[in-house]
């Protein structure tokens, strides 16, 4: 169910969010009264088990959320609530972390953070009953703005599979939950090579800091700029076509059939397997979005005519207001689909409405978000506008993706120009 945007109508979702920030409210003030206990049992002082105490607390918050505490250094400590895989939960999590009160000495934080490298076999002993033992792993920037890694383990020769799972969840602990899940795409596993190159293979205790190497350069690559303000020179459309079946209806984009996009990757990001994060491809805060419009009475060729009229109506506004900047969309089966690249969430849907409601805009029209802890989320633009038919949480967003190529990936564009231009 939603939890940011909740449409007033839908009581259920309110009450839902309601009901976990009372309950949230008093789990911080319970967890204030017994800091000195729980600090104390996790240095392994007294009895108590604060970690048992602390999950019991959260399953009454949300049964859904996981939350692990730990010692940083002398005085240190810290606390997660983490949605696992089930990223839709961070809007929710982001609430309740806001309602903690600031204590000295502890942080708070909405993932899981690197286990050190000298307890990562320790924690997968107790987690999934098995680590990898002696390792080394190639780290690599791969496709979609994602590292790919590759390791090599005596586990490879005997049980290839067991070595891939194990793998994942090897690199999941010493990266850390928010990078594992916004930074690495590809995960392989290789059998030990004396040919292999030692200047590429590292010891675990590297990975960390030289995949945040790897982040780092992928973001200077990104746009200095806001997108709304590049260069149209600077930018170049690639289209694609998919074969696709009929069906009732249609969640997220699965029924976008003829289509373009003018940053490269982009479209195979949000198709991956792994999960899309828009700070990703914008340095700046900017959001992905995408205006999802009913055309179900209409034939191809007028959707594209009705999608052309559509973007005219919004495109030199979102721009010249400094909102957003359409970078791409198409003609689906069923909807058309416009997507966004937006700074101003607010500015974005009050142009919106402004210049389509003359427009005659389907009730069935919404405002969606491509971020993978923002799939619940949605936006009505006309009255009436109701849920929009929605994905169910499917495969764990551990799975990593093959080396296959994706089905269409844009082509290369020019080094993004140093000429952005104001607002048209």
């Amino acid at each position: 169910m939603p939890w940011k945007y909740i449409p007033f109508d839908d009581i259920e979702s309110s009450d839902y969010r309601d009901a976990v920030l009372e309950r949230s409210a008093r789990f911080w003030g319970e967890l204030s009264a017994r800091l000195p206990e729980i600090e104390s049992s996790l240095r392994g002082r007294n009895e108590w088990n604060a970690r048992e105490w602390l999950a019991a607390q959260v399953a009454e918050l949300s049964g859904e959320l996981r939350v692990d505490a730990g010692v940083e250094g002398e005085g240190r400590y810290w606390l997660a609530l983490s949605p696992g895989d089930a990223l839709t939960l961070r809007p929710m999590i982001r609430d309740v972390l806001a309602g903690a009160t600031a204590v000295p000495g502890w942080r708070w934080l909405d993932a899981l953070p690197p286990v050190p490298t000298e307890e990562v076999a320790t924690r997968l002993n107790a987690d999934i009953g098995r680590h990898l033992g002696f390792f080394t792993v190639h780290p690599q920037i791969g496709a979609n703005h994602r590292v790919d890694l590759i390791f090599q383990t005596k586990l490879a020769e005997t049980n290839p599979k067991e070595a891939e799972q194990t793998a994942i969840a090897t690199a999941r602990a010493l990266v850390g939950e928010a990078i594992f899940h916004q930074w690495i795409g590809v995960i392989e596993v290789q059998e030990i090579s004396p040919l292999a190159d030692k200047n590429h293979f590292i010891l675990p205790q590297r990975l960390l800091p030289i995949t945040e190497s790897l982040i780092t350069a992928i973001r200077e690559k990104l746009p200095p700029y806001h997108y709304y303000e590049i260069a149209d020179k600077s930018l170049r459309s690639k289209s694609f076509k998919r074969d696709l079946r009929p069906a009732a209806d249609y969640a997220g984009q699965d029924d976008l059939e003829i289509g373009n996009s003018v940053i490269r990757e982009f479209r195979s990001a949000v198709e991956s397997r792994r999960p899309f994060h828009s700070s990703s491809f914008s340095r700046l805060g900017e959001q992905f979005c995408y205006l999802k419009v009913d055309a179900e009475s209409l034939s191809q060729d007028e959707r594209f005519i009705r999608k052309q009229t559509l973007e005219e109506a919004i495109e030199r506004s979102l721009r010249r207001n400094k909102a957003a900047r359409i970078i791409g969309g198409g003609v689906g089966m069923r909807y058309i689909y416009f997507d966004l690249c937006v700074s101003d969430i607010d500015e974005t849907l009050d142009i919106i409405s402004t210049r389509w409601t003359p427009l005659d805009l389907p009730s069935r029209s919404w405002l969606l978000f491509h971020d993978a802890d923002m799939r619940n989320e949605f936006i009505g633009l006309a009255p009436g506008a109701g849920k929009p038919p929605m994905k169910t949480e499917g495969e764990s967003t551990a799975r990593t993706e093959s080396r296959a190529q994706p089905a269409f990936v844009p082509e290369e564009i020019p080094a993004w120009g140093d000429d952005p231009i104001p607002p048209v």
